[in-house]
């Protein structure tokens, strides 16, 4: 199956397939490719039972340390980072990277931030892996312009990290240590080995092997399900939180009034985007939304078929996506799975369903590679999902009483819940021993 890819994702690939033996990856102030391509790495880890630790640098939930920049050099020199990025300005054919500036030093054209400590982690740091989108002659130089780190040492000085591999938009490069050189060892799909030549000042050798980017459909979905996470966990929790729905509730409901129907599609939209989307605790926080902007009745009606259209999308995305991979894979593991979901999928979809703590995004995912037509996913998982989508439309019309999204659902309400969800199985066994088509 052929994909239409992004850059950004075929690079997060390919810098998540360097990081499969470390444990422990850390990423400073590169760009976000290189900090997905890490969090990519450790979901990979899990389904091979193995941990990786990530840390990001101003990142609230990937940055242990309370001391910035000082622990994360201390925990390098302590050999305790396996991986680091590094870009730079201008990076040279012996791996040398400018951070400072272009030009003849100190009378430089063009200033730069600086080095910051660059030096220090390209000498402890057993991998460092160089990243630059740009690959340009004006970027991939033949001799930098100014050495914020070095790229090799003389043979009497200790040096246990050092750059191995160099990663650009069009191209993938590793580092001869020994011939002090890199090799060019896997093209984009658009690329040869003429135009990297071209766009590349400094000489470099030849992989025999050398191959092509490529990305498998499996890893393109963890990918594109990070980049939302990231997306989301970074930007929209800012605006989509129920802090946020309190304090500005009047101004809002006020400008609802004004825009009756202008503000029901775009919340509709909107809904099905981020429900399509797996974008985490916004849906929670529409649906409440809804009841303290439209009212129960109105609210129920524009939640129950927009979150229904949203699971159809992430449906189709796993089912295009993952369908054929776990049919190959896992067809003779699960046949006996898949035979009886065939038979009685309709039943299990409702019961999981009228769950509300089972995770909305996990079960489209799943049944996207499950027996099951989009037709009858769609039609059960508005029945499934309605009682909770009342009452958390419901409590979002009683918000000010709300404090947090868990405060909705009680014990007692779960257990209501869990009781109501068996319902479907028990009746579809009863209707079984009775010898009642189900």
């Amino acid at each position: 199956m052929e994909l239409n890819i992004k850059r950004e994702e075929l690079l997060i690939s390919q810098l998540a397939d360097l990081l499969v033996n470390d444990k422990h990856v850390a990423v400073g102030a590169a760009s976000p490719i290189p900090g997905a391509a890490a969090l990519l790495a450790k979901e990979e880890a899990k389904i091979k039972n193995k941990r990786l630790r990530v840390t990001i640098l101003h990142s609230n939930k990937y940055n242990n340390f309370t001391d910035g920049a000082r622990e994360l050099f201390d925990c390098a020199a302590q050999g305790r980072i396996d991986t680091f990025f590094l870009g730079g300005v201008q990076i040279d054919g012996q791996a040398n990277i400018n951070l400072v500036g272009i030009g003849k030093y100190p009378k430089l054209n063009k200033r730069f931030p600086g080095s910051f400590g660059s030096a220090l982690m390209y000498f402890v740091v057993p991998q460092i892996i160089l990243f630059r989108e740009e690959h340009s002659p004006r970027t991939l130089v033949n001799r930098v312009d100014f050495i914020s780190a070095p790229g090799v040492s003389e043979d009497n000085i200790y040096r246990p990290g050092g750059p191995k591999y160099l990663l650009t938009n069009r191209a993938l490069f590793k580092f001869n240590k020994n011939d002090k050189k890199f090799l060019l060892s896997r093209l984009n799909h658009n690329e040869t080995i003429e135009t990297i030549t071209n766009l590349t000042e400094f000489n470099f050798d030849v992989d025999k092997n050398i191959s092509e980017m490529k990305i498998k459909n499996v890893f393109f979905l963890i990918i594109f399900f990070t980049l939302v996470f990231m997306f989301s966990y970074f930007y929209i929790h800012e605006f989509f939180n129920l802090d946020q729905l309190k304090n500005n509730q009047i101004f809002i409901k006020l400008w609802v009034n004004e825009n009756t129907i202008f503000s029901r599609c775009l919340f509709f939209i909107l809904y099905i985007a981020f429900a399509g989307l797996s974008v985490p605790v916004a849906p929670s926080v529409m649906t409440i939304a809804a009841g303290a902007l439209f009212g129960v009745f109105e609210g129920v009606i524009l939640v129950s078929f927009a979150s229904s259209l949203g699971a159809c999308i992430c449906f189709i995305i796993s089912r295009y996506f993952l369908f054929d991979y776990f049919n190959k894979k896992f067809s003779k593991k699960f046949s006996l799975v898949y035979k009886n979901f065939k038979q009685d999928g309709a039943w299990y979809l409702l019961s999981l369903r009228l769950i509300p703590t089972i995770s909305y995004i996990l079960i489209n995912l799943i049944m996207g590679v499950m027996p099951i037509s989009i037709k009858k996913f769609y039609f059960i998982s508005q029945i499934g999902m309605l009682p909770a989508t009342i009452v958390y439309v419901y409590a979002g019309s009683e918000i000010s009483k709300i404090n947090q999204i868990k405060d909705i659902m009680s014990i007692e309400l779960l257990l209501s819940f869990i009781l109501i969800a068996s319902l479907p199985i028990i009746l579809k066994f009863l209707l079984k021993k009775l010898k009642f088509p189900t």
